[in-house]
């Protein structure tokens, strides 16, 4: 695949967003960059396996020691542990950003892995994995119904701050990740001390906004190195079964209320 890079100046940095270095045999793969934290989301699509009832899709987001310029030394174990609270958390981030836009009939496996490659003391690397993600999967065949953008908004001073730096944010009266297509918002994410519901809104549509814009991006992306998108059939459920399954669960439902031993219940 040939190198594509597109970049766009947000909050007085630039992101970058790079297709066709690194992990060439994944399904799609986005090398991103904002200032200089670096990070590579793959994305990995399975086949399909009906006999599951809900839609395997698996989201790891992976801080490395390296990353921050830690190298263990021979009397350390080389060997990473298990994730931390805060790689946890960041998953979850990503994870509840993308997931309601995938087709409830998908029933292949996705498997979507950030990895953090170098991180400094400015910039957030969640919502810049996030970032990552929604191109990969933009740029890749599983069917999505995206993209989506993340911007970080802060309150320094009674005044929005659109990516405040991480030594600007310890204290702070607003911590909100705002997640949004271009039409609708489909995750938010905050923490905040009481502040007025107008700030609140305001900082909720600067970011909608914003989100525009690297939208905007992505979409270049994939006019560029877009894959097709495999078809997914829309399978129906059965209405006769439906009904017998509601009309048992209200059986069961009145039948609890009394005090039946449950060994008693039909």
């Amino acid at each position: 695949m040939k190198l594509v890079s597109k970049t766009l100046e947000l909050a007085g940095r630039t992101l970058t967003l790079e297709v066709g270095r690194f992990a060439g045999r994944a399904t799609s793969a986005v090398f991103a960059r904002y200032g200089d934290t670096t990070l590579l989301a793959t994305v990995v699509l399975g086949k399909e396996d009906l006999k599951k009832d809900y839609f395997p899709l698996s989201v790891e987001y992976q801080e490395r020691l390296y990353a921050g310029g830690r190298i263990k030394g021979s009397r350390w174990v080389k060997r990473e542990g298990r994730p931390t609270d805060a790689e946890v958390l960041s998953g979850r981030l990503i994870d509840r950003s993308i997931r309601p836009l995938f087709p409830k009939s998908l029933k292949n496996e996705v498997q979507v892995i950030i990895t953090v490659l170098s991180v400094d003391t400015a910039n957030d690397a969640d919502v810049l994995g996030l970032i990552a993600t929604s191109a990969a999967l933009a740029i890749s065949p599983v069917p999505w119904n995206g993209p989506v953008a993340a911007v970080r908004m802060g309150l320094a001073d009674g005044k929005l701050v659109l990516n405040p730096e991480n030594g600007n944010r310890a204290g702070v009266d607003l911590d909100l990740v705002v997640t949004s297509s271009d039409a609708v918002i489909p995750m938010i994410e905050a923490g905040a001390n009481q502040i007025p519901e107008a700030t609140v809104l305001e900082a909720i549509k600067t970011g909608f906004a914003e989100n525009k814009k690297i939208i905007s991006l992505i979409n270049d992306l994939v006019k560029e190195v877009g894959k097709d998108k495999i078809s997914v059939a829309v399978r129906e459920r059965n209405p006769e079964l439906v009904s017998q399954v509601q009309r048992k669960t209200i059986q069961w439902l009145l039948g609890s209320s009394t005090h039946v031993p449950v060994g008693e219940r039909g």
